[in-house]
């Protein structure tokens, strides 16, 4: 029985140290100079970084460039409350409430932002531990977005760590997905925050990319009755092979944040992205740790039909196609890329 009472009172002030947090200490904004540096993964998109700063301060309020824009906020050192300066109106509104209770709601008001404002947040977990790419954090505060006001934006996730701020942070503002930022760096009040050393296990990692030809036809033919008189543009089928394997001696273990594994891309010779294989697809958001023993590998194949995204046959040119093992952290990811080409050809 006192074994079972000290449980609960260990618990009861866990519980209370992750509830008693202020919003200046799961986003600390106060100084200027703080820096933060995310990796931006889009739906449909080669992933790039970003920063967030602190550049200026003055009675309290911070301004804030590369998240949500440039603003002015301001954070409770008594409570999770977070205000933003609304410019237009002349006075400071009620952004985030992050001491909210496990489980209970708070209304968004980021003026400007019009699929952000006005919407309905919900303390998923107030106490919850994060694995990130610059360490892992305990007591964190994981908000998601439950009711929407625009159907283009469905889904908004948030996560502050104590002492580093936003570490995580998922916005869908299309129909591709969200995109997905992830720390990579984070110089907060004079600390720190850098990426851990890959391990030499991941670093094992190898990735073969392998077509059935090289060249492809983009072939022009006449149309024939019932079809109007004319001609169309038929493109070929590109069938691709893409191996990951584990070279090393050890079993590595990657992480997926969803059911997507891997994703092809199509780009022309100055390197844009006409096609990917991802695009318009639906994966389910979770996250899942799977391993490769020594020696083993997995393969991914498709039949890539040689159009674009609005399904236009591509003209004839020099191409590449690159396949991605979409493990995360995105920077362990990997890929491997093959050239090819498309004449076009005249069938009578």
């Amino acid at each position: 029985m006192r074994k079972t009472i000290a449980a609960l009172l260990a618990l009861a002030v866990l519980a209370g140290a992750a509830s008693a947090q202020t919003a200046k200490d799961l986003w600390p904004i106060d100084q200027q100079g703080n820096t933060w540096t995310y990796e931006v993964a889009p739906p449909n998109g080669t992933p790039y970084k970003t920063d967030v700063k602190v550049v200026a301060t003055s009675g309290g309020w911070s301004k804030i460039e590369g998240f949500l824009g440039t603003r002015w906020w301001w954070t409770s050192g008594q409570s999770g409350r977070v205000w933003t300066w609304d410019a237009t109106a002349g006075k400071h509104v009620l952004a985030f409430d992050l001491r909210t209770r496990q489980g209970g709601t708070f209304k968004v008001n980021v003026p400007g932002q019009s699929c952000l404002d006005g919407t309905t947040w919900t303390v998923k977990n107030s106490n919850l531990t994060v694995d990130t790419p610059v360490g892992t954090f305990e007591h964190c505060v994981y908000i998601v977005m439950t009711s929407p006001v625009c159907r283009a934006a469905p889904l908004g996730e948030l996560v502050f760590a104590p002492n580093v701020g936003i570490v995580r942070y998922f916005w869908q503002s299309g129909n591709l997905g969200p995109d997905k930022w992830s720390v990579l760096y984070a110089n907060v009040n004079g600390t720190e925050y850098k990426m851990k050393e890959t391990p030499a296990a991941l670093k094992g990692l190898s990735a073969c990319i392998s077509i059935d030809k090289y060249t492809y036809s983009l072939t022009t033919t006449r149309n024939m009755p019932p079809l109007p008189p004319g001609t169309r543009k038929l493109p070929d089928t590109l069938v691709v092979r893409f191996e990951v394997k584990n070279e090393t001696q050890e079993t590595i273990s990657y992480e997926l944040r969803s059911s997507q594994q891997y994703d092809f891309v199509i780009r022309d010779e100055s390197g844009k992205q006409l096609w990917i294989w991802s695009a318009n697809k639906r994966f389910m958001q979770l996250v899942q740790t799977k391993e490769l023993k020594p020696g083993e590998s997995i393969v991914f194949t498709e039949s890539i039909v040689l159009s674009d995204l609005t399904g236009t046959p591509l003209p004839e040119g020099r191409y590449t196609v690159e396949g991605i093992h979409t493990t995360y952290p995105n920077s362990l990811r990997a890929s491997g890329t093959a050239a090819f080409v498309v004449k076009a050809i005249f069938a009578s």
